[in-house]
């Protein structure tokens, strides 16, 4: 092969690889279209995990933050971004600035995983109590969630029906 034929060679290969790329940040550059599809927590007081299930069938997006909204709101100081992370066989819960919401897919923010915590309640949140959310998107903007309180065990129903294929 001469010189000439492989500097050609290269170069389509290069452009190939250029319009691969291109193609690849096009998709993720795509319009996400986020919906809520389940969001709880369980009974208590202090602070509590809320998890949710998200569906997004356009391009990525992410969670930078979340407000109680209504009449919930003067019941919580602060909701903060928490990912549960694993070092050195101990497991443990971390802040987070951004929960990941790829596109075309479904994401489930349970234990184990990220999720949103409502910190400093001023009173107990109880079975049946709902909580109105604001969940902010980093591309989709803000939206409006309701929190249902269940039991532990309806809660551990939910995990297990994320898990089946």
């Amino acid at each position: 092969m001469t010189a000439r034929r492989g500097l050609r060679r290269g170069v389509g290969a290069a452009a190939l690889a250029a319009v691969l790329v291109a193609g690849c940040s096009r998709a993720s550059a795509a319009p996400p279209a986020v919906e809520v599809l389940d969001a709880y927590t369980i009974p208590g007081e202090g602070s509590l995990a809320v998890y949710l299930t998200l569906g997004n069938a356009g391009g990525d997006d992410a969670i930078v933050g979340a407000r109680l909204r209504g009449g919930a709101a003067p019941r919580v100081e602060r909701i903060t971004l928490h990912r549960t992370v694993e070092r050195d066989g101990l497991t443990t819960m971390r802040p987070a600035e951004r929960l990941e919401v790829p596109g075309g897919s479904a994401t489930a923010l349970g234990p184990g995983g990220g999720h949103l915590m409502l910190e400093g309640l001023t009173s107990p949140v109880a079975l049946g109590d709902s909580l109105e959310l604001t969940v902010e998107l980093d591309r989709s903007g803000p939206v409006d969630v309701t929190v249902t309180v269940v039991t532990a065990d309806e809660a551990l129903a939910r995990l297990r029906e994320e898990d089946e294929p």
